[in-house]
């Protein structure tokens, strides 16, 4: 475990010394189907709708396509399905609307797209949740 924090710093001094460099210490991931599970039609608007929320977020995001997969309960074969994966970067929030903002579009298209769990990752730690849920105030 040592020798990776030593890599990990070796990264850092030589990042710093790029001019113009900065740091961005948190991190968010969404993954998100591409087809609506009852129609099987891409959701172009729903996936278009996640990257604008979180490009105004946290600045930007970068996405690629890949499989989301579970084992469904007394199942023995996982049932997948093609997502697209949102991953962006941000330094800490000054402004608390867009965290909320954020989590409010993403409970919407989970509605619009009949999903019964969504997945988020930020800062290392994953949540998975109901597009129902409300969130406290």
């Amino acid at each position: 475990m040592e020798e990776n924090k030593s890599i990990e710093s070796q990264v850092e001094k030589i990042a710093k010394k790029i001019k113009g460099a900065f740091c961005l210490r948190g991190n968010v991931m969404v993954s998100f189907p591409t087809q609506h599970p009852e129609t099987g039609r891409r959701m172009e608007e729903q996936l278009n709708k996640i990257s604008m929320v979180m490009s105004r977020a946290f600045g930007g995001t970068t996405e690629w396509e890949g499989w989301g997969c579970w084992v469904e309960e007394g199942k023995n074969e996982p049932v997948c399905e093609p997502v697209r994966i949102f991953y962006s970067a941000h330094d800490c929030f000054t402004d608390s609307k867009a965290p909320q903002e954020f989590f409010k579009t993403l409970k919407e298209v989970g509605l619009e797209g009949k999903q019964k769990a969504l997945f988020v990752n930020a800062e290392g730690t994953s949540y998975i949740f109901s597009p129902e849920a409300e969130i406290e105030e």
